[in-house]
C-alpha cells in the first residue's frame, strides 16, 4: 500500500490524507457520544457503577488519629454528658494558618468556647490543601469546625481528630441530618 500511495499523484495523497484525518475525527466523535450518553441516561453525572455507592470514608492510625482527607462531613460521637470540646482563640482560620502569625498551635490549652452534643453534625473548613486537618505543637490532628447542624453548636473552633470523638459521615447523612 505504501509503494501504491508513494506512487500516486499528489493530489491522490492529499485525499487520502483529509479522509484518514476525518476518518480520525469522526471516530473520536463517535467515541465522545458513546460516552456522553452515560450522562444522558444520569443527568447527575455520577459514573453508573458509582450512583448508589458512597465514597470511601476516612480512615483511622492504630492510635485512633484521623489521616487527613478530604471528607468535610462529621458527627460528634464524645460519650461526655457536656459534649465534645471546641478549642478556639478569637482569630479567624485564615490568621490561624498564616505563616507569619506567631500564634502557637497548643490547641489542647486553648478556650474552650462551645461543645457539639452527642450524634451532632459539623462541616469543617478543609484548608488550602483541602485536607481538613491542622496538627499541634504535640503533631494531633484537629478539625475546624465551620458549621454545626442544629441547635446551639459551636462553630469557628477546633474538634480533636480522633476516633474516640468524632467520625466521619456522609454528605447525604449529614444533608437528611
Amino acid at each position: 500500500m505504501i509503494t501504491k500511495i508513494s506512487k500516486a499523484n499528489s493530489s491522490s495523497v492529499r485525499k487520502f490524507s483529509a479522509l484518514l484525518i476525518l476518518g480520525v475525527i469522526g471516530m473520536g466523535t463517535m467515541a465522545c457520544e458513546s460516552s456522553s450518553l452515560v450522562f444522558k441516561q444520569n443527568p447527575t453525572k455520577t459514573a453508573i457503577f458509582d450512583q448508589n455507592s458512597e465514597p470511601n470514608l476516612p480512615t483511622t492510625r492504630e492510635n485512633g488519629d484521623f489521616i487527613r482527607s478530604s471528607q468535610k462531613t462529621w458527627e460528634a460521637v464524645n460519650a461526655n454528658s457536656n459534649g465534645l470540646n471546641c478549642h478556639g482563640l478569637n482569630l479567624s482560620y485564615e490568621e490561624l494558618i498564616d505563616p507569619r502569625n506567631s500564634v502557637k498551635l497548643d490547641i489542647e490549652n486553648w478556650p474552650v468556647v462551645g461543645q457539639l452534643k452527642q450524634g451532632q453534625d459539623f462541616e469543617i473548613n478543609l484548608g488550602p490543601a483541602g485536607l481538613g486537618m491542622v496538627y499541634d505543637a504535640q503533631q494531633n490532628p484537629w478539625m475546624y469546625v465551620e458549621n454545626t447542624r442544629g441547635e446551639n453548636g459551636p462553630s469557628n473552633c477546633f474538634v480533636r481528630a480522633n476516633r474516640r470523638f468524632v467520625k466521619p459521615i456522609s454528605v447525604k447523612a449529614f444533608n437528611q441530618g
